[in-house]
């Protein structure tokens, strides 16, 4: 007697797209218990865990893992209905199955960061820039830039205060890696400063090319 097929496409395509929903989102909740296990008061763990958990679910980062994970659950609702070769036994159909939970559970992990960041650039734009008036004219004489994360990647001075930039400090993991310095104010630097552990390392003069009417 033929083996009955036991292929049900509508409840692998559901499984695997929750499988991968799960993988999407282990990673937010994983960020989230990391960073509440740095606090010293464990008494707001509970509450805010949640609170962050509603915040991912009603955000736009959820929403896009929820299509994410539909269109998943479409392509394994084609491939169980007409994909899977007739002489596959049950065993083989549960492999494939088992199979593309896991794959699918991975491509979850895998597809948080870049759709955390592209969630983030709608909500908020590549980077924000913010301007400091230091000596109280009115006008901007220091502008910070912060990335999506709001970690600290520029900032820019007005020396000569005539409302440019002539100072170019250039930081990572919060410590200043390069600065370009403009001392003859042209709008371009001159002289660029590499730093390490925040102690001057190499400093460089950028030969400027020179302009035509300089030449005569």
């Amino acid at each position: 007697m033929e083996e009955d097929k036991n292929i049900r496409p509508l409840k692998a395509a559901i499984i695997i797209g929750v499988s991968n929903f799960l993988g999407f989102s282990l990673v937010y909740l994983l960020m989230m218990v990391n960073m509440m296990f740095d606090w010293k008061n464990f008494s707001y763990l509970l509450p805010t865990f949640l609170i962050l958990v509603g915040y991912f679910l009603l955000c736009g980062i959820a929403v896009i893992g929820i299509i994410i994970a539909g269109a998943i659950g479409l392509v394994a609702h084609v491939v169980f209905k007409f994909l899977i070769p007739k002489n596959f036994t049950n065993k083989q159909i549960k492999i494939v199955f088992v199979i593309f939970c896991i794959v699918c559970f991975a491509i979850g992990v895998l597809l948080f960061q870049p759709v955390n960041q592209f969630v983030r650039e709608l909500q908020s734009g590549k980077e924000h820039v913010g301007t400091v008036d230091t000596v109280g004219d009115g006008k901007a004489h220091k502008w910070v830039h912060n990335d999506i994360y709001d970690r600290l990647t520029e900032v820019d001075y007005d020396a000569n205060l005539d409302g440019k930039p002539d100072v170019w400090e250039y930081y990572k993991n919060g410590e200043v890696y390069k600065k370009e310095i403009d001392t003859d104010y042209d709008g371009k630097p001159n002289i660029r400063e590499y730093y390490k552990n925040g102690k001057l390392v190499k400093k460089e003069i950028i030969v400027k090319p020179i302009k035509n009417d300089q030449k005569k």
